[in-house]
């Protein structure tokens, strides 16, 4: 989560609700689904959601039941 300051994105925010874009980087799996929505919907408007890379995109090389893809 990382907080925007002066037009300019520059350090990490102390809570969801100081932050305004969330990075999901690597695979999720079904248990963290409900912990992502939440922390989420806590986030102020405008919410700027970015999947980073091809695990939490797509699933990447872990294409399986243990992780959720896109």
């Amino acid at each position: 989560v990382i907080e925007k300051t002066d037009e300019i994105l520059e350090t990490p925010a102390a809570s969801a609700r100081a932050a305004d874009l969330l990075i999901v980087a690597g695979s999720l799996s079904p248990r963290q689904i409900p912990a992502l929505r939440t922390l989420h919907a806590r986030m102020c408007e405008p919410r700027w959601v970015v999947a980073w890379g091809d695990c939490a995109g797509t699933g990447g090389a872990y294409r399986n039941y243990a992780t959720v893809s896109g």
